[in-house]
Parts: C-alpha cells; structure tokens; sequence
C-alpha cells in the first residue's frame, strides 16, 4: 500500500471530526435542560455511600452507567455545564469510532467505515438531542458499549460480547434485547451451517449477562411496563404502532436512503448487490427490527430511540456504497469525493438551525441558573422563589425545565428553596421573583 492510499482513512477521518465540531461545537454544553437537573443534582458523589448508591439508585429508570458518567463530570466540571457538553460529544465521537470498528470487522476499508461513521453521525435525527441535550448520552452510551458487544460477537470474543453487553444494558433499557439481536448475528455469520455447540459458546455470555442484568435491576425500585407511568407503558393501538413504525423508520432511514439515492446519481450506476452485501442486509435488518422492538410500543416519540438503530441503514450504505465506488472510473470517483466534502459543509446550515431548538433553552436554563444563585447569595433568608414564565415562544421555563423547575432551583441554590410559578395575583411576602419577558431573565 502506498503512502497516500494509507493516509485516506486518516484525512477522511480529521474531514469528519471537524465537520462534527463545527456542526456541533458551538452549541455544546450550554445549559442543564429538563432532566438534566435530576442526572447532575443526584450523582454528586461525597463518599463511598454515594458510589455504592449509583449501582441502585433509580429515578424510574436503571441506567447506572449514565449516572457514572455525571458524576465523574460533576466531580470535575461542578456545575458548568460547558464541560459536560464536551463529553457528550466525545461520547458522539467513541461511537463514531466504534461503529467503523464494526464496519472494518465486517470487511470494509478503514476508508469506506469512515463514510459509514460519517453516515450515521451527520443523520438530520436523534445525532443533535442525543449531543446538544446533556440527558442524551444515554443513548450515546448505549451506543457505544452495544457497537462493542457487536464487534466481540463478529470477531468471535464471546466474553468481551457478554461485558460490552451488559455495560449497554446498564446504560438503556433497549440493550436488553442485544442477547436476541446478537445470537441472531452469530447463527447468520456462522453460516452456512452454524453449528449448535459453537452457536452457544459465542453467545452464552450475552444471556449470562441479561441475566445479571435482571438480577441487579431487580433489587432496585426501577419500573416495569406495568408499573410505567402513561408515558412510557406500552400501547397495543395498531394505529399507534403504524404511526410509530413509520416515523422512527424515517427518523433512522431516510438519511442513509438519500445518500444512497445522491451517490448513485452522481456516479450514474445502478446498485450492485454482493453476497457480502446480502449477509450485511440480513444483520441489519435484525439489529433494526431488535434496537425497536421495544421502543415501537413506548406511546411517547423520542428521536433518541432512533439513534441506535440507525446503525444498521448506515452500515448497508458503507457496503453499497464500496460497491459503487469500486465499479466507477476515475471522473465519478472524483465526483463522490468531491460531493462528499462539499455536501456537509453546504448543509451546515440545516444542521446549525436544527440545534437551535435545544440551544436556545439552554442558553436560557443557564441564565436561570445565574438568577437563581444570585437570589440565593444576595437573600440568604428567602425560602420561596417566584417564576413568571412567557410562553409566546419555545425560548420558555416550562420548554426548558417542564415539570423540574422545583429541582433545578433546587440545584442551582445548593439548597431548599420553594419553587412557585406566578399566578399573577399581588403576593405580599416579599418571596423574590424572577421574571422571563420578551426572551430575557430579571430578577423583581
């Protein structure tokens, strides 16, 4: 190999990084959202009882893992949230590199698994809330620990698949069906005559890990699908299915179908279908048909339950697309190499005003935070705190914090203070107030 061709996997992956940094780097970090305040306010670890209690500790949902991580930024970063932002995009940026992993396992180019990174990471969905909303990298992390487990099955380290695992499961509830997706994997990747013993041995630590999963979850108060509030308790409405189905398979697929459809226009070929390709059709239809076959029946839509099945259209396309790329003369592989440049910096745009919905209410919370601490530092006797909301854009309290308000004053004062929204009515307490007009905080 000469030395150019072994520095394009490397300029592709520095072209990547950068486009992520520019598309997401200004909007990082800058305010704790929504649960935000719950993940930073309860893993706060001062001693040993606090590291034992993020084995246990729920809020409804057990993902210990995810509160391993707050706490290790809260310990460092305190409560500037700027730092936790950087790591929810290093964790975009580990998926990023754990995806290629899988897409090189699986026979591709390091070049081609770069594209097949840079297909999932640069997806309109799910990408920007799981990195610009602190509370995302849960599926940031289950990502991660799932590719790896991933990774193990293909490369036949079935320990290392059953560890991967059960890190995923403890990261998001979805992993628990990694046993059933990857035991799958390894029946069609031992073909064509899987043996059953050996079928076994490379995927018994996947369901031993399932097991301790359950085993721990079990001694905790984290719910069931029959003790989940509305919200998250599972509809059997063929109607809410279908509607489902379809908007998760659009928020997963409809990138990768562009870029498929955008390639082969430009090069002017008609897709070439490979045995390799087919093998790669059937893994991914069952890490698709799996990362959903829970969250299709959660009747509230999340574009962070997207993020993880989007996988597998991505890693179709890297395998299409080496197809493509292979088949091509000299004039349309420029022409691919030339769109897949110029294209992502072209959309920079989309992607900025996209992000805009979550970083103006962070930018919000953040002021918020810096009222609520200057009351709690200039009235140290104030026990009551008045908010009056405007609702007449998304820039809002009730967008920014929704039903937390109480935790979030909660945090930034460092202690109880009583959270109250302004009924308008002429209070005599003297409680201060803080006040949300035409976009801007004051304090009354």
């Amino acid at each position: 190999m000469t030395s150019g061709r072994a520095a394009t996997p490397l300029v592709a992956a520095v072209m990547l990084l950068t486009i992520l940094i520019a598309i997401y780097g200004p909007g990082i970090g800058k305010g704790f959202v929504k649960d935000d305040v719950v993940w930073v306010g309860a893993n706060h670890v001062t001693s040993w009882a606090d590291v034992r209690a993020l084995v246990f500790r729920t809020d409804g949902f057990y993902r210990p893992v995810v509160a391993t991580t707050f706490a290790l930024d809260r310990a460092v970063y305190g409560l500037a949230p700027f730092g936790f932002g950087v790591t929810n995009l290093i964790l975009l940026l580990l998926g990023a590199c754990a995806l290629a992993y899988l897409a090189m396992s699986l026979g591709l180019r390091s070049t081609t698994a770069v594209v097949v990174a840079g297909v999932w990471t640069l997806n309109f969905h799910a990408v920007n809330m799981a990195v610009l909303w602190l509370s995302g990298r849960t599926a940031l992390c289950v990502v991660i620990a799932a590719l790896l487990a991933a990774v193990a099955v293909v490369r036949g380290r079935p320990i290392a698949a059953g560890i991967a695992a059960l890190v995923a499961m403890l990261a998001k509830e979805e992993a628990v069906m990694l046993p059933f997706i990857l035991t799958g994997w390894a029946w069609v990747l031992a073909a064509p005559k899987p043996s059953a013993k050996d079928l076994v041995w490379r995927t018994s630590p996947l369901w031993v890990a399932l097991a301790i999963y359950f085993a721990l979850r079990a001694q905790t108060a984290a719910m069931t699908p029959m003790t989940a509030p509305d919200a998250y308790r599972f509809v059997l409405s063929p109607g809410a299915l279908i509607g489902n189905a379809l908007e998760y398979l659009d928020r997963a697929c409809s990138f990768s179908a562009i870029v498929l459809v955008v390639s082969h226009l430009i090069a002017w070929r008609r897709p070439i279908i490979t045995p390799a390709t087919k093998r790669v059709f059937v893994l991914g239809a069952i890490w698709f048909v799996g990362t959903f076959a829970l969250t299709v029946f959660v009747p509230t839509r999340s574009s962070l339950y997207a993020l993880l099945p989007s996988i597998a259209p991505a890693l179709v396309t890297g395998f299409l697309l080496r197809q493509l790329w292979d088949g091509s003369q000299v004039a349309a592989r420029r022409r691919l190499t030339a769109a897949a440049v110029i294209v992502p910096v072209l959309l920079h745009p989309v992607y900025w005003s996209r992000n805009t919905r979550w970083v103006e209410i962070a930018e919000l919370s953040t002021e918020t935070f810096d009222a609520i601490q200057r009351v709690a530092r200039e009235r140290p006797d104030a026990d009551r705190l008045l908010f009056r909301d405007d609702r007449s854009s998304r820039r809002s309290l009730a967008n920014a914090y929704d039903q937390l308000l109480p935790e979030a004053v909660r945090l930034a004062a460092g202690r109880e203070m009583h959270a109250e929204i302004d009924s308008g009515q002429a209070d005599r307490s003297g409680a201060p107030r803080i006040v949300l007009e035409n976009g801007r905080i004051r304090v009354d």
